[in-house]
């Protein structure tokens, strides 16, 4: 797979979002950048205000793909690791491929799913 040059996000990293403002300077386009996006995988409610994805699950996660800022692609995914990486364990960087088979990054739930409750594919937030 060709190293994305986006990034899928679906949930606090989606536009109108708490986590939005982080992303924002590293797209292009801003929030008329957002692509409403599906990517293979299950999503669920972790009881926290943000949900996690298994990309490795059967399913769809409806989203947002952005291109990022070519120039900033490196240090965009530096800010977003630290982002999604900040609680241990919690989300690492996958590559995926939405349906309409654009190749993008986007954060994986490392823990167990067991017990949480699937969202059918769509957060729509707090």
């Amino acid at each position: 797979m060709t190293r994305p040059g986006h990034l899928f996000v679906y949930g606090t990293l989606m536009t109108g979002h708490c986590r939005w403002p982080i992303l924002e300077p590293f797209v292009e386009g801003g929030e008329q950048g957002a692509v409403r996006s599906t990517v293979t995988g299950r999503l669920y409610d972790t009881g926290l205000d943000y949900p996690a994805a298994r990309f490795d699950h059967p399913g769809l996660i409806h989203g947002e793909a952005f291109e990022l800022r070519s120039a900033r692609v490196d240090e965009a995914l530096s800010v977003i690791d630290r982002v999604e990486g900040g609680v241990e364990g919690a989300y690492h960087r996958i590559q995926a491929q939405t349906s309409s088979s654009l190749p993008v990054w986007a954060y994986q739930f490392g823990g167990s799913t067991e017990g949480l409750v699937d969202l059918n594919g769509r957060w729509t937030g707090v």
